[in-house]
């Protein structure tokens, strides 16, 4: 996940810009700079007020958000979250300066707020508990067709029942 560069235009002023391209080839950074540069500025001409939009493209979001006289544009990749960027734009409007650009620059590459981390933390748990139980139903399988006694059986489908997590 990571936050490529962040825009802010106001209308009738330059642009304030904060980018880390150094993933990118350095014969390459200028026209990405000018692509980048020349969709903010197609952004603000042709978003409404208040207007919110995600442009995708195979390798990164470009997302914009528009309120009175202000674009605030955010580029991350495809795996940084939406929600989050909504969030980093609405931060970069409430004080819209070269120092919160650049402090969101350094701080936000994880694309980690408070939901997104919970988020996550869910999601590894989950797939964590499905795979155990395909694993508990594979073990209950083999108990089944195997050949231990029944006194064997009956032990582990009472240590299965009592260690159950309900």
């Amino acid at each position: 996940m990571r936050l490529i560069a962040t825009y802010v235009h106001v209308l009738g002023s330059a642009p304030l810009c904060k980018a880390n391209l150094d993933f990118i080839p350095w014969l390459n950074r200028s026209s990405i700079t000018e692509l980048m540069h020349n969709l903010s500025g197609v952004a603000m001409k042709t978003m409404n007020h208040p207007e919110r939009k995600i442009f995708e493209h195979d390798d990164f979001y470009f997302i914009c958000q528009r309120w009175h006289n202000t674009v605030v544009a955010v580029v991350t990749d495809t795996e940084y979250p939406p929600t989050v960027a909504f969030k980093l734009t609405q931060t970069i409007l409430d004080v819209p300066s070269l120092k919160t650009l650049e402090h969101l620059l350094e701080h936000r590459q994880d694309g980690c707020d408070a939901t997104s981390r919970m988020n996550s933390v869910m999601n590894e748990t989950m797939v964590i508990i499905h795979e155990n139980v395909q694993r508990c139903s594979d073990v209950d399988d083999i108990v089944r067709q195997s050949h231990m006694t029944q006194g064997t059986k009956a032990f582990y489908s009472s240590a299965t029942k009592c260690c159950q997590i309900s």
